[in-house]
C-alpha cells in the first residue's frame, strides 16, 4: 500500500511546480487537490450517465453543467505555469460552490440528488487549504443554500427533470457516490500524509545520523515568524538543550564569540536581503568552552521573489582549525629557523603543459632579494640571477642530474636585482608528480655568504701569517748577515784610509748595507716583529705636520684634502711607522692617479660593537682612531685587491717599486692592535682605512718630532 501511495504521491507531483518554501503538509494539500480534481469529474460522468441513460435527463441545463463539471480537470493542468496553488483552491471552491447551487436549482431545488453535494465544500476547503479553507468553504455553503431557500420562498426555480420513478434512486445514488468520493479522498490524504510523515521521519533520522557523524549541523530561519529552527546537532555544537533557546534569531548573538558578533550581525542582514553567503566564526558555550564553526547559508524566496526563510549548514570545524593553527604556527616556526640558518626552500614543476604549482619560501625570496610574485617560473628566467661566470657551470649541474635523476649539490653565486653579490649552495633532486604526470623539482638553497667571506679572511690570515713567518725568518737572518758585512766593513775602512780607491769601495758596500737594513726593517714590520715605540698620538696634529712635505713629495696635481673629526681620539702607536705609513699611502695614491686628481686624508673616532667588530679580522670590540687615505684614481681589480697586502707584490713596472708599502702598513697596524682594511672598485678609486686603538689615560703623550725620520717604501 506504500507502494502504491508513493507512486500517487510522484504521480500528483508531476502537476506541481518546484517550490522548496512549502513545508510537507502544504506539499501535501497540493497532492490531495491534484487527486480531487482528477477523480471529480469521474463522480459528475457516472451520474450523468445515470440521468441520461436511465432516467432520459437531456435538457440543455443537464449537459452545460455537465460541462461545467468536467472543466474541474483543468486545474491541475493550470498549477504549473498558470496560476498558483492558493488562487486555484480559492477559484476551484468558488466554482464547486456555483456549479452544486445550480444543479440545485435547476433539478428540483429542496428535492435534488445533488443538495447532499453541499456537504462536501467544508470537507474540500479543508483539504485544501486547512481550517481557514474550511470556514470559508462552510460560509459559502450556506451562502448558497440561503439563496436556495430565498428563492424557494419568492417560488422561483426550475421543475425536476428526473422522473418521479428515479427521483429517490438518484438521490441515493448521488448520496454514495458523495460519500465515496469524499471518504476516498479523506482517506487519500490520510495515507498521503502517513507517507509523508514515514518519509520524513525516516529522512530525519538519516539525517541526524550523518550530521552527528560530520558534526554538520541544519538550521532554519522563518522569517514571516521570526523563528529559528536547529537539529539536535547544533544544540550539541552550542551546548544547549531546547528548553534553553527561545528560537529567536538575536538570541543567538549571545552564544557567538563578542569578536565576531558585529560580524555575524551584519552577515545576517546581508542574507535577509537575499545573498547566500559562506563564513566562519566562533561560538562561545555555557561551559566556556570555543568552538569554531563554519556556515553556509542560502536564502528561499516565495513566488514572488520575497525572501521568506534561509537555509543552510553549519559544521564544527573547532578540530580542522586547531590543525590549521598548528600549521600556520609549524610554517611560520619553520620560516624562523630557515631565516636563522638563511636557507630556503623550493619546489619547480618544469613542464609548461600542466599546472604551475611552484612554491618559493619566504627565505629563498630573502636570499634572492626578491618579492614572491616576481620569482622566476622557469629554469631559464631563473638562471638569469646566477652569475655570468657561474651560469654555463649551473645549467650543466642542472642538465645532468636531469638527464641521469639523480640529486646535485652545487655551489654557485647569484645576482640581486639591487647587485648584490651572494655565494649559496644548492642541493635538489628530482620528483616524479603521478597525479599531474610531470617531474618537478625540491630542494633548498644556503645563503653561504658570510661563511664564504669568513673562510675567505681566515685563509688570507693564516696565508698572510705564514709569508709573516717566512719573511720575519728571512728578515732576520739577513739582519745578522748584514750586520757581520757591515761590521767587516766598518774594520776594513779604518785600515785603508790611505787608499781612496778600497775607501770608495767600502763606503759604497757601507751604504748597500744601510739600504738592506733599511729592507730588513719593512720586512720586519710586516711579520710584526719590529720593535715599536708606542705613543698617545694627536693623530690631527700629526696629519698637519705631514701636509707640507706630502704637498712637496706628491706634486701640484695632486690636490690634497684633509677631514678630521671634533674632539678627536688620541691613538696609541709608533710615531715613525705610522709617518711612514702615511706617506707610503700617499706616495701610492699619488701613483694611482698619473693624470692628477684628489687625495683626502680623513681622521675619525670609531667605536666598534661585537657585530662591527667581527667584520674585520681580528679587530676587539672597542674604541679604534681611523686614519683613512683614498684617491680619485683608477681603482684595483677584485682578483688583484686580494693580494696587495701580501709583501713583494705590486703592479708596477721593473724597478719602480717593491711591493713592500703596503705590506708594512698591514704588519704595522697588526703589532699596534688595529687592522687596515682597502675598498676599490674599478673606476671608483681607492680607499684604504687603518684602525688603531685609542690611547688610555695611562699611556704616555708623544711630543711629535720633526717628520723627516719618514721613509717611504713603494
Amino acid at each position: 500500500m506504500i507502494i502504491g501511495m508513493q507512486q500517487i504521491d510522484n504521480f500528483a507531483d508531476r502537476f506541481l511546480p518546484p517550490d522548496a518554501s512549502l513545508s510537507p503538509s502544504d506539499r501535501q494539500r497540493e497532492h490531495v487537490f491534484v487527486i480531487a480534481h482528477l477523480a471529480s469529474p469521474v463522480c459528475v460522468v457516472i451520474l450523468s450517465a445515470m440521468l441520461y441513460g436511465l432516467a432520459g435527463v437531456d435538457t440543455p441545463q443537464f449537459f452545460g453543467l455537465m460541462l461545467g463539471f468536467v472543466s474541474f480537470y483543468a486545474y491541475p493542468l493550470l498549477l504549473k505555469r498558470v496560476i498558483s496553488f492558493r488562487t486555484a483552491s480559492y477559484l476551484s471552491t468558488a466554482q464547486l460552490t456555483v456549479m452544486i447551487f445550480l444543479t440545485v436549482y435547476f433539478f428540483g431545488g429542496w428535492s435534488s440528488f445533488a443538495l447532499p453535494w453541499f456537504a462536501s465544500l467544508p470537507m474540500a476547503g479543508m483539504l485544501y487549504l486547512g481550517f481557514r479553507g474550511a470556514y470559508t468553504t462552510s460560509a459559502l455553503a450556506v451562502t448558497g443554500l440561503l439563496v436556495l431557500l430565498i428563492l424557494n420562498l419568492l417560488g422561483h426555480g426550475f421543475p425536476n427533470p428526473i422522473p418521479n420513478a428515479w427521483q429517490t434512486p438518484m438521490l441515493m445514488a448521488s448520496i454514495v457516490l458523495c460519500v465515496i468520493f469524499n471518504t476516498g479522498i479523506a482517506f487519500l490524504h490520510v495515507r498521503l500524509h502517513s507517507l509523508s510523515q514515514d518519509l520524513l521521519q525516516e529522512r530525519d533520522t538519516l539525517s541526524m545520523q550523518i550530521q552527528e557523524m560530520a558534526a554538520l549541523g541544519s538550521w532554519e530561519i522563518d522569517y514571516e515568524n521570526n523563528l529559528v529552527t536547529w537539529s539536535d546537532e547544533v544544540y550539541r555544537m552550542i551546548g544547549l538543550k531546547k528548553s534553553e533557546y527561545d528560537g529567536c534569531p538575536d538570541s543567538f548573538l549571545t552564544y557567538v564569540h563578542p569578536e565576531d558578533r558585529d560580524r555575524v550581525a551584519q552577515q545576517a542582514k546581508d542574507l535577509r536581503k537575499g545573498k547566500d553567503l559562506e563564513y566562519t566564526y566562533r561560538l562561545l558555550r555555557p561551559d566556556g568552552d570555543m568552538r569554531s564553526v563554519h556556515v553556509q547559508a542560502t536564502i528561499i524566496s516565495r513566488v514572488d521573489g520575497v525572501p521568506c526563510k534561509a537555509r543552510g549548514f553549519i559544521q564544527d570545524i573547532t578540530e580542522r582549525a586547531k590543525t590549521e593553527d598548528a600549521l600556520r604556527a609549524s610554517e611560520v616556526r619553520l620560516a624562523e629557523f630557515q631565516e636563522i640558518a638563511n636557507v630556503g626552500s623550493w619546489d619547480l614543476y618544469i613542464a609548461r603543459d600542466k599546472p604551475d604549482k611552484s612554491h618559493w619560501s619566504a627565505g629563498l625570496c630573502r636570499i634572492y632579494g626578491i618579492e614572491k610574485d616576481a620569482f622566476p617560473r622557469d629554469f631559464e628566467s631563473y638562471l638569469t640571477y646566477v652569475h655570468e661566470a657561474d651560469r654555463d657551470r649551473a645549467r650543466r649541474t642542472w642538465t645532468e642530474a636531469f638527464e641521469s635523476d639523480t640529486p646535485f649539490a652545487d655551489e654557485y653565486r647569484i645576482v640581486r636585482p639591487d647587485g648584490t653579490v651572494r655565494f649559496t649552495i644548492m642541493q635538489a633532486r628530482l620528483l616524479q608528480d603521478q597525479r599531474l604526470g610531470t617531474k618537478h623539482w625540491i630542494g633548498t638553497t644556503t645563503d653561504v655568504t658570510e661563511q664564504t667571506l669568513a673562510r675567505d679572511q681566515l685563509q688570507q690570515a693564516q696565508k698572510m701569517e705564514a709569508i709573516g713567518q717566512l719573511t720575519g725568518g728571512i728578515a732576520h737572518d739577513f739582519n745578522n748577515l748584514l750586520t757581520v758585512i757591515l761590521g767587516s766593513l766598518e774594520l776594513i775602512e779604518t785600515r785603508v784610509k790611505g787608499d781612496s780607491t778600497v775607501r770608495a769601495l767600502v763606503e759604497r758596500g757601507i751604504k748597500a748595507s744601510g739600504r738592506g737594513a733599511d729592507l730588513t726593517d719593512r720586512l720586519l714590520a710586516f711579520s710584526r716583529k719590529l720593535s715599536l715605540n708606542p705613543t698617545a698620538l694627536d693623530l690631527d696634529h700629526l696629519v698637519l705636520n705631514m701636509t707640507d712635505m706630502l704637498r712637496r713629495t706628491l706634486g701640484e696635481m695632486i690636490e690634497i684634502r684633509t677631514l678630521g673629526d671634533v674632539d678627536l681620539w688620541r691613538c696609541h702607536a709608533d710615531q715613525s711607522q705610522l709617518e711612514n705609513a702615511l706617506l707610503n699611502l700617499s706616495i701610492n695614491a699619488r701613483d694611482a692617479m698619473p693624470e692628477g686628481g684628489v687625495l683626502t686624508i680623513e681622521t675619525a673616532n670609531i667605536s666598534l660593537d661585537e657585530e662591527a667588530a667581527a667584520a674585520h679580522e681580528n679587530l676587539e670590540p672597542g674604541d679604534y682612531v681611523m686614519l683613512g687615505v683614498s684617491d680619485t684614481g683608477g681603482g684595483i681589480e677584485s682578483d688583484i685587491l686580494k693580494h696587495v697586502f701580501e709583501p713583494f707584490f705590486t703592479t708596477k713596472e721593473v724597478g719602480k717599486g717593491s711591493g713592500l708599502g703596503l705590506s708594512m702598513v698591514y704588519g704595522f697596524s697588526k703589532q699596534s692592535g688595529g687592522n687596515v682594511t682597502i675598498e676599490s672598485a674599478p673606476g671608483k678609486g681607492t680607499a684604504i682605512k687603518i684602525f688603531l686603538p685609542r690611547a688610555l689615560m695611562h699611556h704616555d703623550v708623544a711630543a711629535l718630532s720633526p717628520v723627516a725620520a719618514a721613509r717611504p717604501s713603494a
